[in-house]
């Protein structure tokens, strides 16, 4: 698998590449690209309840 970043990220320090997910029984994976300043505490921020 390859992704090539195509935006400037200089000043996030954590990335969501891709999400991988079961849909009807198939696992699947779909590109994200997120990026996020904060490191791994932001990305898991975004997932607290």
């Amino acid at each position: 698998m390859r992704y090539d970043l195509t935006e400037d990220s200089s000043i996030e320090t954590a990335m969501i590449m891709a999400e991988i997910y079961n849909k009807d029984g198939q696992w699947r994976m779909s590109a994200v690209g997120s990026g996020y300043q904060g490191g791994l505490q932001a990305i898991l921020n975004r997932y607290q309840n």
